[in-house]
């Protein structure tokens, strides 16, 4: 096997089957993190980035069933299984406030035909119905301009505000890089009282357990 010269210590240190088995791969990806460079990295920064790389988790694509069993059309009794859907995340999902939301992709349905055709069908991408929206953030004290999704408005919504739902929601779930970056301003903010001085007292009140 010809590989680089780079790597060549960190792949001939393990056995083939390490390097290219599923749960080889899983014992490199922690033990990359254990040493060289990267064990030299904040564990909290790692910890932020491991919860970061999974992604969002919610359902929003389908509507799982929550049954523990099934009975087929012949009468079986099958455990039942909610298979995710793959959602893909451009890059303009991480420039605006989608919610989670991302693009599927499909394939569209063949024309009817007496003969059976090898010709792989055509792939067909849904995207999310998009609008240009305005937040308003107390912390940052600037309404941000971005494009969102209804669900993305509506998880605003229920935080009761721009900023509560982004210093409670996990970070996996926000996902987005333009809402993780405001959020470092937020939290970069609030770690300096002398910022809400004067009339913005309140403000500083109001989101101080996120110091």
């Amino acid at each position: 096997m010809a590989v680089a010269k780079a790597i060549e210590p960190f792949v001939y240190k393990h056995p083939r089957w390490v390097t290219y088995s599923s749960l080889g791969s899983k014992y490199l990806g922690v033990y990359g993190w254990n040493n060289g460079i990267k064990k030299n990295i904040p564990r909290h920064y790692t910890a932020f980035y491991m919860q970061w790389k999974v992604g969002p988790q919610e359902h929003i694509h389908h509507r799982p069933n929550k049954a523990n069993f099934e009975m087929d059309e012949w009468g079986e009794i099958a455990p039942v299984q909610n298979p995710r859907i793959y959602v893909v995340y451009p890059d303009q999902f991480h420039e605006g406030l989608w919610g989670g939301e991302g693009v599927i992709k499909g394939l569209r349905a063949r024309p009817e035909s007496r003969h059976r055709s090898f010709v792989p069908p055509m792939p067909k991408f849904y995207w999310p119905k998009l609008f240009r929206g305005v937040v308003y953030s107390e912390i940052l004290d600037k309404y941000i301009d971005m494009v969102m999704t209804k669900r993305g408005m509506t998880l605003v919504d229920e935080a009761f505000g721009f900023d509560n739902y982004i210093l409670k929601t996990p970070v996996n779930e926000i996902y987005a890089w333009k809402l993780l970056k405001l959020k470092r301003e937020m939290l970069l903010k609030l770690a300096d009282k002398e910022n809400f001085i004067g009339g913005k007292s309140s403000v500083y009140e109001k989101y101080g357990e996120f110091c």
